[in-house]
C-alpha cells in the first residue's frame, strides 16, 4: 500500500466553474489558457438561453449588453433583486 496522501475533499462542481458569456476572441483566448493552467472549466452562455441563472459558478465573466438584450434574464435579474 502506498504512503501516499489522497485527496478526500469532495469538491463541488462550482468551485471548479467559471461562466464565461462575452464576445471579445482575445479575451476567450486568454481564459481557456488561464483556465487550462488552473484546472478549471469554462461553461460558455448562450444569450438565447438562461445558462447565467442554471450555471452554477465561482466566478461570471459577462458582457452586459448580451444580458440585457434577453427578455428572460431581464426578468429574472428584476424578480432576484426585488
Amino acid at each position: 500500500m502506498s504512503n501516499q496522501k489522497v485527496n478526500t475533499k469532495i469538491t463541488s462542481i462550482w468551485d471548479k466553474t467559471i461562466f464565461a458569456q462575452f464576445e471579445n476572441p482575445k479575451l476567450e483566448k486568454e481564459l481557456i489558457e488561464w483556465a487550462k493552467e488552473h484546472q478549471l472549466d469554462i461553461t460558455w452562455g448562450n444569450p438565447e438561453h438562461p445558462d447565467l441563472i442554471a450555471c452554477s459558478s465561482f466566478a461570471l465573466i459577462i458582457d452586459r449588453n448580451l444580458i440585457i438584450e434577453n427578455q428572460i434574464y431581464s426578468l429574472s435579474i428584476f424578480i432576484i433583486y426585488q
